[in-house]
């Protein structure tokens, strides 16, 4: 029956599929209880047979992370045999099979990065950006493997990936002989690629033999060049200030890039246990804000400069959840917005209403309790020390008033970029 379904996989013929499932409803189960085999999406796959490899992976997705005794995948083999459609085709319906790791831990991209599939590669890493961070069982990335094939243009396409990503520390990885990129680089005596990583990669990192990528590039002739000369004797003091200015960029745009793919490409899983966490966060913060202090109660101003700050973190805590709710909705943030802005408006009116009421509260009280400071410390001669009492209450009240209004400032400009997909 097994040879059956592999030549019925061999011509691509759906028809037969289903004549053989009827016979036997099971085969495909027996075949995935395997630990190594060629299964039929291997052979279709390697065929470049597009729609039965796809009704494959529909009726056993798991079949298309399984290895075959050789230690290749389905995709592996697509990928070996140039059938780009096929390669295409399998990592929209499941972007995962980009990191599967195979023979000697080599995975999808760092074939692709091999050279002469710049197109495929190019949708690779924007399908599965954490595919990039994948190693081979020597330590080497996919840039580590496209500088050893020589191909500029590989290079490139991941080296601008890297950049746009910020993920520009994968640059200074090292391979098992503690090689970074411009280790390799300058053993293959590669000029173009020198001038490309230059200013991008640590030179003064030493690999497993004591050398730096200077130290190879001397050896080699490379610093011969003019335009690589300039690039290594230019103005110490401008490459620092440039350095500190990108640094600056850098961890900005990491935070908005970085949030924005993890949001992106996150699991359902993930996805929901996030959101149950923000809902329990933003149900706390509502409920504290429903449950102020008792009139009556002896709120003296230690007491109350607690329950304000208290108060200005509750309402931090709120917009964190309320925001984290709009952005992980699967509907869109646009739908999220009529969800919870109603939420939102009445949490703000209950704080204006907190906000007028309490400090009339408080002001009786301090009132009281100057008075009678005034009242001890003047039989002792101290009233002086005690006079700057009131304007120290007011100095704290003021700046507490300051904090909630930047908060209430950044909440509404927060949800505006969120409206207008600033972010997105």
């Amino acid at each position: 029956m097994n040879q059956r379904l592999n030549a019925v996989a061999s011509s691509g013929d759906i028809d037969s599929l289903y004549l053989i499932l009827q016979e036997d409803a099971y085969i495909l189960e027996r075949i995935d209880q395997v630990p190594f085999v060629d299964t039929p999406l291997h052979i279709s796959a390697s065929a470049g047979h597009v729609p039965f490899s796809l009704e494959i992976m529909r009726l056993k997705p798991s079949l298309a992370k399984k290895l075959n005794p050789e230690g290749y995948s389905p995709i592996h083999l697509a990928l070996q045999n140039n059938q780009t459609k096929t390669v295409l085709r399998l990592v929209d319906i499941d972007r995962d099979l980009v990191c599967i790791q195979g023979r000697d831990g080599l995975t999808p991209l760092h074939i692709a990065a091999s050279g002469g599939m710049d197109d495929i590669l190019a949708k690779f890493l924007t399908s599965c950006p954490k595919s990039i961070k994948q190693l081979t069982n020597r330590n080497e990335s996919a840039l580590h493997i496209a500088v050893k094939r020589e191909d500029i243009e590989s290079v490139k396409i991941l080296l601008q990936w890297i950049q746009q990503t910020c993920m520009t520390s994968i640059l200074n990885w090292c391979d098992d002989e503690g090689n970074n990129v411009m280790h390799r680089v300058a053993l293959g005596n590669q000029i173009e690629m020198v001038k490309l990583l230059i200013n991008k990669v640590d030179m003064k990192a030493k690999n497993l033999e004591g050398k730096t990528a200077l130290d190879i590039m001397k050896e080699h002739g490379l610093v011969e060049d003019k335009e690589v000369k300039e690039m290594l004797h230019g103005s110490h003091i401008l490459r620092d200030v440039a350095k500190f200015v990108c640094l600056i960029l850098l961890f900005v745009k990491r935070l908005v890039i970085t949030d924005h793919h993890e949001i992106l490409y996150m699991s359902k899983k993930d996805r929901n246990a996030i959101l149950v966490v923000s809902v329990l966060i933003a149900t706390a913060t509502y409920e504290a804000a429903l449950s102020p202090p008792e009139k009556d109660m002896d709120f003296f101003p230690p007491e109350w400069i607690s329950y304000v700050c208290f108060q200005q973190l509750n309402t931090v805590a709120f917009v964190a959840s309320m925001i984290e709710i709009c952005v992980h909705l699967p509907s869109g943030i646009g739908y999220a917005l009529h969800l919870v802005l109603p939420l939102v408006i009445c949490y703000a009116l209950l704080a204006i209403v907190w906000r007028s009421y309490f400090p009339l509260v408080i002001t009786e009280k301090c009132l009281l309790m100057e008075t009678a400071f005034e009242s001890f410390f003047d039989e002792v001669g101290f009233y002086s020390t005690i006079l700057g009492s009131r304007c120290l209450f007011q100095s704290v009240e003021s700046l507490l008033e300051f904090v909630h209004h930047l908060l209430t400032s950044l909440f509404l400009i927060a949800f505006w970029l969120l409206d207008k997909n600033i972010f997105f």
